[in-house]
C-alpha cells in the first residue's frame, strides 16, 4: 500500500513550491488558494513589474506592529531582535488575489495554503473574501497573535503546525493529527 498526500497537505506543499518564484533572498512566501481541492490561484512575494527585487537592491525594512489585543508593546521582537518587515515587495497573499482578479476569478470561500504566517494586512484582505479554511506554519514570528486573530475571525483556530512537519514527504494532515 502506497501513501498518498491528503489533499489538504499537496495543497500545502504546492504552496511552498509556489514560493520557489519569489525574488525576496529573505523569506520566499508562497500561496496556494483552492476551492473544493481545485486551484484557483498562486502567488509569492515579489516586487512590482519594472521595480527592483530585493535581492537585487536589498529590502525596504519597516518595524512589525503586534496587533494583539493583550500586547502593551506595540513593536514585535523575537528574543532580543526587533522584527522587521519588507515592503520592497508585494506579499504572496496579495498576489494571489491580483492573479485571480486578473482572469475573474472570486476567492471567497475559498481554503487558503501558505507557507508562513499572514501579516496583518493580508490578513484582513483574506478576511474579506470569507476563507473556508486557512492553513499556515505555527512555528514562525508572530504566529500567536495572528492565530488569535483569526480564532476570533473565523470562530476557530486555523490549521496551523511546525513547518518541518508539513514539508515531511510522509505526513499527511491526518497523520499529525490536524484533519479528522
Amino acid at each position: 500500500m502506497r501513501l498518498r498526500l491528503s489533499m489538504d497537505n499537496y495543497l500545502w506543499k504546492l504552496a511552498f513550491q509556489v514560493a520557489e518564484r519569489s525574488t525576496c533572498d529573505r523569506f520566499k512566501a508562497g500561496c496556494v488558494v483552492a476551492k473544493d481541492g481545485v486551484i484557483v490561484a498562486t502567488g509569492y512575494n515579489g516586487s512590482v513589474d519594472g521595480e527592483p527585487h530585493c535581492d537585487e537592491a536589498g529590502h525596504e525594512l519597516i518595524h512589525v506592529m503586534n496587533f494583539s489585543a493583550n500586547s502593551e508593546d506595540n513593536i514585535i521582537t523575537h528574543g532580543d531582535t526587533i522584527v522587521a518587515h519588507c515592503i520592497r515587495t508585494i506579499h504572496a497573499e496579495i498576489n494571489c488575489i491580483i492573479n485571480a482578479a486578473k482572469v475573474g476569478q472570486s476567492l471567497e470561500g475559498c481554503d487558503w495554503y501558505l507557507n508562513g504566517v499572514p501579516c496583518k494586512p493580508c490578513s484582513m484582505a483574506i478576511a474579506r473574501l470569507y476563507p473556508h479554511r486557512i492553513f499556515f506554519p505555527s512555528d514562525i514570528y508572530p504566529a500567536e497573535g495572528i492565530i488569535e486573530w483569526w480564532q476570533n475571525r473565523l470562530g476557530r483556530g486555523p490549521f496551523v503546525t511546525p513547518r518541518e512537519i508539513i514539508t515531511k514527504p510522509s505526513n499527511s494532515l491526518k497523520e499529525i493529527g490536524v484533519m479528522e
